[in-house]
């Protein structure tokens, strides 16, 4: 097993991250918001304090941009299995997956490049979004 296939199995929903998510919420946020389990919803984001109209109550900038790149040795080989292979999604939504990998996970002879790849920090936040596909919606609020 690949170190990244292993760091996926240990993101699986049975493990909620809820200490890493309110101790990153603590660290940029304050006592605004922090994140519970529920039996009904899951992990959600709780507030922790009445808030005014129109008061922002969180601001992020973006965790991973990826866009396409033509020039890109590794970028043209996905587009091109994805044509070949007539893959579901559009290219660029498994450029987004390799892009979200860390050198570790890659080694040293991958095609891409370590600007192309983010930190292991970034990856465990990217990880932490993932969310099993949904089968039905919940009718709580």
């Amino acid at each position: 097993s690949t170190p990244f296939l292993s760091s996926v199995h240990s993101m699986a929903m049975n493990d909620w991250n809820v200490e890493y998510v309110n101790t990153y919420l603590t660290s940029i946020h304050g006592d605004k918001v922090k994140c519970e389990v529920t039996d009904k919803k899951g992990r959600i984001l709780v507030a922790t304090r009445s808030f005014n109209a129109g008061e922002v109550v969180l601001e992020e900038r973006p965790l991973h941009i990826v866009v396409e790149k033509p020039k890109d040795e590794a970028y043209n080989t996905v587009c091109r299995l994805c044509k070949k292979h007539k893959f579901e999604q559009e290219p660029l939504w498994y450029w987004a997956a390799l892009c979200s990998l860390t050198k570790e996970d890659v080694g040293p002879s991958s095609k891409i490049k370590p600007t192309n790849l983010v930190s292991p920090e970034v990856q465990k936040r990217i990880l932490c979004l993932y969310h099993e596909a949904v089968e039905e919606i919940s009718t709580e609020a």
